[in-house]
């Protein structure tokens, strides 16, 4: 994964290819080109599921602890990421659809 401006969408393309099942822990190499470096993003699924109403519509979620600093992740069985949190900043980041998708 290339670490950059754009994460959360690269974060949402791993998610799609990678099947999250409960309770497992990933690790997944990285690159951040701003300090030509590579290393590894660890990613612990917690053991249950949380359903989260995003827009009046409600998903089942997994929940994943993401890295330094601490992130929590909330990502649906079909691998969309849905909302993230930094809570070290107070920022939260959801998904928002708009209009239609042709």
């Amino acid at each position: 994964m290339l670490l950059t401006e754009n994460t959360v969408a690269w974060l949402d393309m791993i998610y799609s290819v990678w099947p999250l099942k409960e309770g497992e822990s990933v690790t997944v190499p990285v690159f951040n080109p701003d300090k030509l470096e590579t290393s590894e993003l660890e990613i612990n699924i917690r053991a249950s599921t949380e359903q989260l109403d995003m827009g009046g519509k409600i998903y089942n979620a997994f929940v994943c602890d993401v890295g330094s600093p601490a992130q929590v992740h909330y990502v649906t069985q079909e691998g969309q990421l849905l909302k993230v949190e930094q809570p070290d900043l107070n920022l939260t980041i959801r998904l928002t659809e708009t209009g239609s998708h042709y």
